[in-house]
């Protein structure tokens, strides 16, 4: 997998930094959205914890996706400003949330 930030932009009024990213999977099935989460953490220097990927989308034939995401500065902000089902979406709400 190999995976690329297309476009990286600040945001300090929402404490978070917006990017567009590329994943090309050569001869791979399609990573999960986990597997992205960790890459764009790892890529941006911060917790996985702090990433939410609002949207990935692959073309049919072709062997890679592009999305968007967001990566928070602080746990709180993320919680915040983020919709509840986002954050399902991203495996970040905690049990007791989820009632």
């Amino acid at each position: 997998m190999d995976f690329k930030i297309t476009n990286q932009i600040e945001n300090p009024l929402l404490e978070r930094t917006e990017l567009t990213f590329k994943v090309i999977h050569l001869g791979e099935k399609p990573p999960r959205k986990d597997v992205v989460r960790e890459a764009i953490a790892n890529q941006i220097n911060t917790k996985k914890s702090l990433v939410v990927i609002h949207n990935l989308t692959s073309t049919f034939g072709a062997q890679e996706m592009e999305g968007t995401a967001k990566v928070y500065k602080k746990d709180e902000r993320l919680r915040e400003v983020e919709r509840k089902h986002i954050l399902k979406r991203n495996n970040l709400l905690k049990e007791e949330e989820k009632k």
